[in-house]
């Protein structure tokens, strides 16, 4: 999705630069919605290959449409006489912004892979939640909120607990300890 994007727009400034030619600015306006719109589908693909969302996207849309809103507002500045020469301009970056918002909130609060077992876990097993947890979820702790809920009705025992992740593991963590010390 961002090599799309950086493709675009990298094809355009090469077409500039060296076309030697004078490049109608619509073009570069009409190539980016239909470069950013598989995004969609490629989130979409992502959460039935994956178990969390992409932490690439989560960032780049928020950005991406802030950039947006600061180019509309310096084009309307720019264009306050002539409005009518800019709508096409404005509907053509509205239509990208729809489509980042929908890719957002897809990749946001879309439901999560979650792979066939075949009954391999007992029922008393409960899945670590950073396994599936997005980038905000893990800057806000909010991964950890059904267990705090949990621990305010009732107490918490060790059958409620998440299993640790691989790399948590005591075994894990005495390789990693040994391996750091020999090194020495």
């Amino acid at each position: 999705m961002l090599g799309a994007a950086f493709s675009v727009s990298l094809a355009n400034l090469v077409y500039i630069v060296f076309g030697r030619v004078h490049v109608p600015v619509l073009q570069s306006y009409i190539l980016e919605p239909l470069a950013l719109l598989p995004t969609i589908f490629l989130t979409r693909t992502n959460h039935t290959r994956t178990r969390t969302s992409s932490s690439t996207l989560l960032l780049f849309w928020p950005a991406y449409i802030v950039a947006l809103l600061i180019w509309g507002r310096t084009l309307l500045t720019s264009y306050s006489e002539n409005v009518s020469d800019v709508i096409i301009l404005l509907a053509l970056r509205s239509a990208v912004a729809v489509f980042g918002l929908s890719s957002f909130a897809l990749e946001l609060f879309a439901p999560k892979f979650e792979p066939d077992l075949d009954g391999e876990m007992d029922e008393a097993h409960v899945e670590n939640p950073l396994l599936s947890a997005n980038i905000f979820s893990r800057w806000s702790f909010s991964y950890m909120t059904p267990m705090l809920k949990k621990g305010n009705k009732e107490y918490i025992t060790d059958k409620d607990l998440p299993s640790l992740l691989k790399q948590d593991q005591a075994t894990e963590l005495s390789q990693r300890l040994t391996a750091a010390l020999t090194k020495k």
